[in-house]
Order: structure tokens, then sequence, then C-alpha cells
């Protein structure tokens, strides 16, 4: 039996314990803020402790006795292998200096879950459609939740507690957080239970493309209102590139395809313009630190890029702190992802993670001018797209084990299929 009919995209089998409780994990300690809502950091710090080990072995072993075509290995496992053992290594030379830093082993863990993503399909232990489902509800109850509370706050009906995180001080409801500002107060934007507004537009989109794809309306009106409420630049260019890749797809093979697609989106983009109060170009300019802070981020990466790869070839030395990691004068930030691979795990690791981004956007975009695509792959690589743009803004998707368990499945199927090397 060839290992394509192992991986069909129509399958009607259950997920193993094992990948619901990865994706479990992912969403409770990993992509949300809720293990400091509720109190859970520890549980979280042990928890992922325990799963790095786990998915070591796993992986090690599935994948050591695993065979897998020659395109598997060159376009998916060989990037995903990279990264994670340019990240272990560098780890592992700083925790020998400072044991404090075991914490940055939990930044292999997306990778590891990437990594198991074959074997787990062989032995058709995931099934990526009921992923997608969970995820799709997952979002629907907590942003309903959020917004009640959004909604009680703003009326004086709810109180709030504060809440020190890592990541800065906020205002904590049962199922949600704002910022706090400087007089106690809370910021009007929306952040259900994310860290950042802007993160939490980047995870409602794939969510918006699975609720408009899936004819789920209420869904897609709520993802909608949440996502208004975040007032993210970056996710508003988003959004209307989602809306033209949509457009593209529901139109896919049709005639007059082009001239369909261009009204549409002129249509969309010039409702969403106007109800966003205000031009991109405003918007931008009220950014001003943070947007400075991201320009910066890409120009000194530019400047750089040569030396880091010289100098530091397995990484920059780790620090337990932001403020002691800018001490080092090569230290460049986190907004923009392919420079944090080079200071975390390398020039490996980010050479490794270039490839990943590269195989993703290619296979994207050769897929969505098929027109046999499933739903979920319709999801999937509407969602790719309009999801590589959060790399020069913040921790993206593909820092997160949702990469793994909910879009790496379609991709390693176009590439097991040979499509990616075709033209």
């Amino acid at each position: 039996m060839r290992y394509i009919k192992s991986m069909e995209a129509r399958v009607d089998y259950k997920n193993s314990l094992l990948v619901l409780f990865l994706f479990a994990i992912t969403l409770l300690f990993q992509v949300t803020g809720l293990k400091f809502i509720w109190s859970l950091e520890n549980t979280a710090r042990i928890i992922n402790l325990l799963v790095l080990f786990l998915l070591i072995a796993y992986s090690g072993y599935n994948i050591g006795k695993g065979v897998y075509p020659k395109n598997v290995w060159t376009f998916y496992l060989l990037p995903g292998l990279i990264i994670f053992f340019g990240i272990f290594f560098n780890v592992t030379i700083n925790v020998f200096s400072n044991f404090k830093l075991i914490s940055y082993y939990g930044q292999t863990l997306p990778w590891l879950v990437y990594l198991i993503i074959p074997p787990l399909l062989k032995k058709r232990k995931i099934n990526t459609r009921l992923l997608w489902r969970y995820y799709y509800y997952f979002l629907l109850i907590i942003n309903i939740l959020g917004i009640l509370e959004y909604v009680l706050v703003s009326h004086g009906i709810l109180s709030l507690r504060l809440l020190k995180t890592p990541y800065g001080v906020y205002l904590a409801g049962y199922f949600s957080i704002l910022h706090m500002l400087s007089n106690g107060t809370a910021y009007f934007r929306y952040y259900s239970c994310f860290i950042e507004p802007g993160t939490l537009a980047m995870f409602l989109l794939p969510a918006i493309s699975y609720a408009f794809f899936n004819k789920k309306y209420f869904g897609l009106l709520i993802f909608l209102i949440s996502f208004y409420l975040t007032f993210s630049l970056g996710g508003i260019i988003s959004l209307l590139m989602l809306v033209a890749i949509i457009s593209f797809l529901l139109l896919n093979g049709k005639k007059n395809n082009l001239l369909y697609t261009l009204f549409g989106f002129f249509i969309v983009t010039a409702i969403l313009l106007f109800n966003f109060s205000g031009s991109i170009a405003e918007k931008y300019k009220k950014k001003d630190l943070s947007a400075k802070v991201r320009e910066q981020n890409i120009s000194s990466t530019i400047t750089n890029l040569p030396v880091i790869l010289m100098t530091n070839p397995m990484g920059l030395t780790l620090a337990t702190d932001t403020e002691s990691f800018e001490q080092n004068p090569l230290y460049v930030g986190s907004n923009f992802s392919p420079i944090t691979y080079l200071e975390y795990g390398g020039a490996g690791a980010f050479l490794g993670y270039l490839l990943c981004l590269t195989v993703s956007f290619i296979v994207a975009l050769k897929s969505i001018k098929r027109n046999d695509l499933s739903m979920e792959e319709k999801v999937v690589f509407s969602s790719i797209l309009v999801l590589l743009p959060f790399i020069v803004q913040r921790t993206t998707i593909w820092e997160s084990a949702l990469f793994g368990l909910l879009f790496a499945p379609s991709i390693l199927r176009v590439i097991e299929k040979r499509r990616i090397t075709k033209k």
C-alpha cells in the first residue's frame, strides 16, 4: 500500500488521545493567556516539560523507523529537524551556564509536534477535519464569553482584577483580559484571552475562513465583531487579502474570474476601510512607537544578519528577560520571526524556518489554483497566505503547535503527491 493512501484527506477515524491532548494544551497553555487568567502557570510549566520529553521520544522513534518519500524528507522533515536541533543545541549550551534558561526548550515544542505529523497521518491517528471543528468552537465560545465580559466591563457591571504576567500588567475577568493603562483603567481594544489584540486578530483569520466556507454564519458574525474590536492594522490588511482569496476560490474556473474577483475585492475593501475609521496610512501613523519598533527590527536584521552568521552561527547567548537580551548589541528583537530563529537557534534554525515558510507559501499558492480543493484545503491554504504577513509583526502560527496540528497535514499531502515540484 502506498504511503499516500494512509494520508487521504477524507477519512472517518478519530484523533488519538495524544493528538487531543496536544491540541488542548496548545490552546490552554501556549497560544492564549488562559494559564494566567486561571492561575495555571506552574501547571503549564510542568505539563510542557513532560510533553517535551514525550515528543522527543515519540518523534525520534517514529521518524527513525518510518519510511517516507524523498519529497517528504526534502520539503517537510528536513526543515523541521534543522529548526529543532538548532534551537535545542543552543539552548542546551546556554543551560549549562544558567539553568534558569531551561524554559527556552519550550521553543522546540511546536517543531516536535510538526515532526510527528507524518507518522500520525501514516497510522491514521489524526483527523484534521475534527480538529478544525474543535478550533472553530473553541474560538466561538471564548469570544462569546469575551465579548460579554467586554460589554459588562464597559457598562460598569463587571469588576476586573489586576493580573501581572511576563508580558505586562492586565485587568482580567473570568475568560478575558484587557491591557491596563498607566492610570489604572482598561484599554479600549479587545483582547479576548490573548496577550495582544493583534494576536487575537491573527488567530481569528483561519476561523473566519472556516466559518465562511462551512456556512456557519452565526460564528462568522461573532468572529467579525471580535475582529473589529481588536482594531488591528495588520489584521485589516490580512482580512482584505482573505476577501480577495476567498473571492478567487469561489469563482475559480468560472468565466470572467479575474473581473469578478477584482470587483468584489474593490467593494469589500471600500466597506472595510470606511468602517474601520480612517485610512490604512492614518492607522499606521497612530501606531507610532510600535510601528517604529517593527521598522527598526527589520532594518537591524539587514545590518546584523551577516555579523551574527559569522560570529554566532549557533545562535546568540540567551538571557532570562528582554532587558538582559537588549544588552547584546546583536540582539534585534522578537517582532520579526526569521531573525528570532537566528538568535535562538543559529544559522540552521534560521535557514530551516525560511525553507518551511517558502514551502508553505508555494504549496498554498499552487493549491488555490486548483478547482478540486476540499473544504478543509480551502481554509488551510487561504489562511496560510493571509497569515504570512504577520512574520514581520509578532510570533506567528508557525511558532505554535497549531501549525503542525491544523495546517501541516494539508501541506504534507500536497508534498507527498509531488504537486510542489510540478510547474
